[in-house]
């Protein structure tokens, strides 16, 4: 491999000659390696394009208070379009998600790439960092304290619509259920025995309620990340940037962000120090996962079978279910729902430490909220994308079955408790079980004896 020697404040660093990254990028390679898949910076899109933008707004309001010449500006401006133009990271965002340092990899690795990025498009040579330097320009009042915090907040939100999205459209599918389903009897079970009779329009009603908070709480805890501690510089020490700097940063950022309601951090050193909002955040979605398995683990109840199970629902048929039982269909995408919420729940549980172990004045395991909350968010988008479109869309109800079902034993006897008193239906039913128990009389002709 083609190499460049580039030098930073441990010494000399060797860096392949075809990557605009540089020498901090490289010793991230070295320390952390270069992951593939999920872990891969690169891979993380939304991060990598928060911190893009923040760069590019902050070289606006560097230029716009008079701290970035007009050149610098322009080049460093070019440069990051270009890169928001890309469709693949991983090439120059190489390095691992959770590398220790509280970021500073992250903010170099978008440092260095811009920079010599710049410098090319102004005609100079990749590694000279003439005239654009990563730091001296890219990074002008910025920390990784509050840039790289700032964009995973942007990319964790970012992320998380997705999720909304898709519990709209289960909580649509459900509502349609509902008013498709009022007429049909449905037996209530409580402790898994038979209560009282109800109908299914009230049963899906529910479902799409509890849906429906829990979008709230998700989109709520989503709002509330987007408060950013951008121009709070080190640990948000006051002074660390322009009295006018941050504040413009924040609304030029928020305008290349409109679906997401960024504002700026009411205090800043408490924004450094606390990630209760990321935390929440977490909660919410494992609140959602949970529900989501008890609903998912109805409806498999509801639909087992066809002959020696409840069979009152019918789940679309989408795949054949076993390799040895011929005719078997399982309900494959409810299964896929829960474990998708079992693999998110585990995702989220990683928030709690990363909030109990940050010690002082700043928290620095911003990549582990990164890595388990939009990992989290894209697996339950995709589960309930799948729910709704392949489960959800063709439920059916057994109306035969379920009028059946509803019209026993337990259920009439409750309705004699209404109507009268629960006493006279206990009598009733005691009746009923005496006259059900009493021996039937069986008229037997006998022979005449002749055969014994």
């Amino acid at each position: 491999m083609t190499i460049r020697q580039e030098r930073d404040p441990l010494g000399l660093v060797a860096v392949p000659i075809d990557r605009l990254y540089g020498a901090q990028t490289a010793r991230a390679i070295v320390n952390f390696g270069a992951p593939t898949g999920e872990y891969c910076l690169g891979a993380r899109s939304s991060l990598v394009r928060a911190l893009v933008q923040i760069k590019r707004v902050a070289a606006g309001e560097n230029h716009r208070l008079g701290q970035l010449p007009p050149l610098h500006h322009r080049h460093i401006s070019a440069a990051c379009a270009e890169i928001l133009a890309w469709s693949d990271y991983s090439r120059e965002f190489p390095i691992h998600i959770l590398h220790g340092g509280g970021g500073t990899s992250a903010n170099m690795n978008a440092n260095e790439v811009i920079a010599n990025l710049a410098n090319r498009l102004a005609g100079a040579g990749v590694g000279s960092y003439s005239p654009v330097h990563p730091l001296d320009h890219v990074n002008l009042n910025q920390s990784t304290n509050d840039v790289y915090p700032s964009a995973c907040r942007v990319a964790i939100a970012h992320e998380a619509q997705a999720v909304l999205d898709a519990l709209d459209e289960c909580i649509g599918h459900f509502k349609r259920l509902r008013d498709a389903s009022r007429h049909i009897p449905k037996l209530v079970r409580t402790c898994l025995q038979d209560a009282v009779k109800s109908d299914w329009g009230r049963y899906f009603e529910a479902q799409s309620r509890v849906l429906g908070r829990h979008r709230h709480r998700v989109a709520d805890s989503r709002d509330n990340i987007c408060l950013l501690s951008l121009g709070g510089g080190i640990a948000g020490e006051p002074g660390a940037s322009p009295a006018r700097f941050g504040d413009g940063l924040v609304r030029g950022l928020a305008k290349s962000f409109p679906e997401l309601p960024l504002r700026r951090a009411p205090h800043l050193a408490d924004a450094a120090q606390n990630s209760d909002d990321l935390l929440c955040h977490g909660q919410a979605l494992d609140g959602l996962c949970r529900t989501l398995i008890k609903q998912s683990a109805d409806l498999r109840l509801l639909c087992s079978g066809p002959e020696c199970g409840f069979m009152e629902l019918s789940l679309p048929a989408r795949q054949p279910g076993s390799s040895a039982m011929p005719g078997k269909v399982n309900p494959v995408v409810p299964e896929f729902l829960m474990q998708s919420c079992f693999a998110a729940i585990g995702a989220v549980s990683a928030c709690g430490l990363a909030v109990e172990h940050a010690e002082l004045d700043l928290n620095v395991w911003e990549g582990t909220f990164l890595h388990s909350l939009t990992s989290a968010s894209e697996i339950l988008a995709a589960a309930l994308g799948s729910f709704g479109a392949f489960c959800l869309s063709g439920i059916s109800v057994n109306e035969a079955e379920s009028r059946k079902k509803a019209d026993n034993h337990t259920a009439r006897a409750t309705e004699y408790a209404r109507r009268f008193s629960y006493s006279a239906a206990l009598e009733r039913m005691h009746v009923s079980e005496s006259e059900s128990l009493a021996p039937t009389c069986t008229t037997v002709e006998l022979g005449d004896g002749k055969d014994g």
